[in-house]
């Protein structure tokens, strides 16, 4: 495994539902389980305490084919948008000039996906949006 802190662990059901192996193939399934325990750390956003859905940045078109732009409030200093694929790497970055509202991604050579754009001051995160590639 890529993460060492990552483990494959063997589970009891019975530490699990009450009634045992009876409930689990009664309710459950009667095939037999498998499980993974991941221990995930992010190397994308610190997303603590941001409005995930904050009105003020949005991206146009969502989902895009192309390319999308990506409007906020006017730019203060210090200000920029980190666009991080699915597995949490970032993969691109505006710096963003004082008094700009927009900045437009081409979007050409990524692979469709999910992404996620944040917009940071002063290196923290204010707003994030979810952007849709299709190809």
């Amino acid at each position: 495994m890529e993460d060492e802190s990552s483990t494959i662990q063997t589970i009891k059901i019975d530490d699990y539902l009450p009634n045992g192996w009876w409930e689990y193939e009664n309710y459950v399934s009667d095939h037999r389980p498998v499980a993974i325990k991941l221990n995930m750390q992010s190397n994308g956003l610190p997303l603590n305490g941001v409005a995930l859905a904050n009105p003020n940045f949005s991206s146009h078109p969502n989902p895009s084919t192309g390319s999308t732009t990506l409007t906020f409030d006017p730019a203060r200093q210090n200000t920029s948008i980190a666009i991080f694929n699915a597995m949490g790497r970032q993969v691109q970055d505006f710096t963003i000039p004082k008094g700009q509202a927009s900045v437009v991604w081409d979007t050409k050579g990524f692979p469709e996906g999910e992404y996620c754009a944040g917009l940071l001051t002063d290196r923290q995160v204010i707003a994030v949006r979810r952007i849709i590639l299709l190809k």
